[in-house]
């Protein structure tokens, strides 16, 4: 698989998030799907890579402490990818539940649920977070608070980015119990360092056995 390359373009500080803008270098990006990852480097020849998740073909966001997040307009970034099973969008599915602490590796779903003119809520703990204005499409709402039962009977999918999915997949199985097998996705986060499942790194035990991350998912259902 050849490397690809970006030139980062703009940097833009968003609450806790950083919009990082990019141009491709020599030659088209190809399609990445919402949810899968490319593996990216300042080093063309590194060994070791991180996780990107474009939220389009041009742009990527990442949380404040992440690696990326120092980058600099003119940084060249080598990826490699993309990698994996993204989300899974039923075709007809009208009313999407995303269950995520920020927009970083969901803002691409969102974007391709609103396309297909699905209503997006958006769950969130406390309050509505600083990058929403800015960052989100505005047709997104918002859940504040615990998971009900009322929302959890309103979705027809549910997409979660949380750090022990399966907990929360537990939680809306308990309020909903009768929804299918597909009905919550997770995108599961370990080192994926090679992409390829050679590494043998990022093995996850799910419901259904032990799953490789970067092979299997990073989404997978719950």
């Amino acid at each position: 698989m050849p490397p690809l390359r970006i030139k980062i373009t703009e940097i833009a500080t968003i609450g806790r998030q950083v919009r990082v803008r990019c141009e491709p270098r020599g030659g088209p990006l190809p399609a990445v799907r919402p949810g899968q990852f490319c593996l990216a480097s300042l080093d063309k020849a590194a060994l070791l890579r991180e996780p990107l998740f474009p939220a389009s073909p041009t742009e990527f966001v990442v949380d404040e402490s992440h690696p990326w997040a120092a980058l600099e307009p003119g940084a060249v970034l080598d990826l490699l990818g993309p990698f994996g099973a993204g989300w899974a969008l039923p075709a007809g599915a009208s009313r999407l539940l995303i269950v995520a602490e920020n927009p970083a590796r969901v803002l691409a779903v969102m974007r391709a649920a609103l396309a297909q003119n699905a209503s997006v809520v958006w769950a969130w703990r406390e309050a509505v977070p600083d990058c929403a204005a800015t960052l989100l499409p505005a047709e997104v709402e918002f859940h504040i608070g615990t998971l009900t039962a009322e929302v959890a009977e309103w979705a027809e999918v549910a997409l979660l980015d949380v750090p022990e999915p399966g907990a929360t997949a537990a939680r809306l199985r308990d309020l909903r119990p009768l929804r299918p097998a597909g009905f919550v996705q997770g995108l599961c986060g370990p080192a994926m360092p090679c992409g390829g499942g050679a590494c043998q790194a990022c093995w996850v035990a799910t419901a259904r056995g032990k799953r490789l991350a970067c092979v299997d998912g990073p989404v997978l259902q719950i």
